[in-house]
């Protein structure tokens, strides 16, 4: 049971492949090879989903680094704890900004606001 001011209040509850429950305040993006743009990105030492996410779209008009998330979860296999450390030569896959707005509902500027 939550609390009743908890931030986690009105988050999707979400079942993973292993049957772990988990909360999120927003809604998953689930990776697909059907998804135009997406970018393959090779892991390199030092890399973090924060410094990649802003590498990718920090020249979009904003400070890319808010939808590191986006990243963990494009993934084949998501990313579900987002400080592990990646490995270098992994393939991560970003995903366009276009199929971020779809997946919200709302175009990625008023996630800034």
């Amino acid at each position: 049971m939550l609390h009743s001011k908890s931030r986690y209040l009105l988050s999707d509850v979400y079942i993973d492949d292993a049957d772990r429950v988990y909360t999120a305040p927003r809604n998953r993006l689930f990776y697909s090879p059907d998804v135009d743009n997406v970018v393959a990105h090779t892991v390199e030492d030092g890399d973090t989903l924060k410094s990649i996410a802003f590498t990718y779209y920090r020249d979009k008009g904003f400070r890319g680094t808010t939808f590191w998330w986006a990243i963990a979860d494009f993934q084949p296999t998501p990313i579900l704890d987002p400080t592990c450390k990646l490995k270098v030569g992994e393939l991560i896959f970003v995903p366009p900004l276009n199929y971020i707005e779809q997946a919200l509902g709302e175009p990625v500027n008023a996630q800034l606001t």
